[in-house]
């Protein structure tokens, strides 16, 4: 299962544990919606693990935030986990900034 604009592609990997979304590119207000369905689908799907891979996102503004604060108050209410698996170093930052690091799970 893949998606995908000019800007943004995610790549869906699902397995015993889980699920992962491999999320390349940039996350700004006109790809934001684009792995928001993504990762809806995920909470549908059932998988006790929703992995987002962010180490090819180079950007991600406050639509992105969004997203990603959306989906784990989503995936938390279903009893499930969210994580974010190795931020590439300006998403870190910007989760630091923002203190989502402190809200979201961080994994490398």
């Amino acid at each position: 299962m893949n998606s995908s604009t000019d800007r943004l592609r995610v790549n869906v990997e699902a397995d015993g544990a889980g699920v992962t979304l491999q999320v390349t590119g940039d996350i700004d207000p006109a790809t934001a919606p684009v792995l928001g369905r993504r990762l809806d689908e995920a909470v549908v799907s059932g998988f006790p693990t929703i992995a987002l891979d962010l180490r090819e996102v180079q950007f991600v503004d406050s639509a992105g935030l969004r997203v990603l604060i959306r989906a784990n108050h989503e995936i938390r209410r279903h009893g499930r986990r969210l994580c974010l698996r190795s931020p590439s170093p300006p998403v870190q930052r910007v989760l630091e900034v923002t203190g989502l690091d402190e809200i979201l799970e961080i994994v490398p």
